[in-house]
Order: C-alpha cells, then structure tokens, then sequence
C-alpha cells in the first residue's frame, strides 16, 4: 500500500549529500534538500550545477521503502531510498538498464555564535 510519506518528513527534511560512486562522470555525487510541501514529501536536488525538482515521494510502509520518478537530462531515473538504522539513506537508482546504489548522509547545519 502506497502512502504519503508525510509522518515521516521531519526525519527527511532537511539538507543531504549523496554520493553513488557507481554512476556516470558527473553525476557521482550532488546535494539533496527535502522537505513537506501541500502535506506531499518534495525534493529540490542539485546535480552538475543544475536544481532539479522532484514533485512527490511517495512511501511504500509495506517495504518501508520511498520511491520518486524524476527525469535527468532526459534519461528517466526511478529512485528507490530507505533509511538506515544510523539514519542515513540508502537505495538504488535506476535509469537505462542500471542499477547505481547511491547513498545519501544528512549534512548538519554549523550555527554561528556571537560573541
């Protein structure tokens, strides 16, 4: 069953990094931010330079799997996450007969304090 991953946005949103050292040059790593929009989980990521918004992510509580479509200079790319025990996230992107494990780790945010 297919649900929205709203109950879970606040252990997603925020900043990520995400590496798949398997992928094609240049799209080996990048940033990922999350968060909740219209009681949806969205995306804006950053890949070559370039922002690319991804609409909805949907998770499936049966696999405890999210799941987003998205296109990428033209190729389509389905990207299948989950998080991990040490609150990372790990998955697999498919596109054009590959499967590219990426991995993503949340970034924490430096907080400047005035003296």
């Amino acid at each position: 069953m297919a649900i929205s991953a709203q109950e879970d946005a606040k252990k997603l949103a925020g900043n990520w990094s995400f590496s798949a050292p398997q992928a094609p040059n240049g799209y080996q790593d990048g940033d990922c931010h999350f968060k909740e929009k219209s009681g949806k989980l969205t995306a804006i990521a950053k890949v070559r330079g370039s922002e690319l918004a991804i609409n909805e992510i949907i998770k499936d509580s049966n696999a405890e799997t999210y799941k987003c479509n998205f296109y990428l200079d033209g190729a389509y790319i389905e990207l299948i996450f989950k998080m991990t025990k040490d609150d990372q996230l790990e998955g697999t992107v498919n596109t054009q007969g590959m499967n590219i494990p990426v991995r993503f780790n949340k970034k924490v945010s430096k907080v400047q304090i005035k003296e």
